[in-house]
């Protein structure tokens, strides 16, 4: 039988464990690295906007429009901005 202490972390007098609840959020093809990124506090919504200064391939006249996604922390789409 293996601990089951083993994943929590100590500190000050007091134990915490880090809990993964979600993995893939987005789409494997989706360069974040192309957007500017604003998180709320306390793990709440995700806002995304395409960054002007960097290259991006042509994916039709939807994807020129600039718009700010605003995601859930789960990755769904609660509101697009244009």
């Amino acid at each position: 039988m293996s601990n089951p202490t083993a994943d929590w972390d100590r500190v000050g007098d007091r134990f915490y464990r880090k809990v993964q609840l979600y993995t893939a959020i987005f789409d494997e093809d989706f360069e974040l690295e192309n957007y500017v990124l604003v998180g709320a506090p306390y793990g709440g919504a995700i806002a995304l906007y395409r960054d002007e200064q960097k290259l991006h391939a042509y994916r039709g006249s939807q994807a020129a429009k600039s718009s700010i996604d605003i995601f859930s922390c789960a990755g769904k789409l609660i509101r697009r901005i244009n």
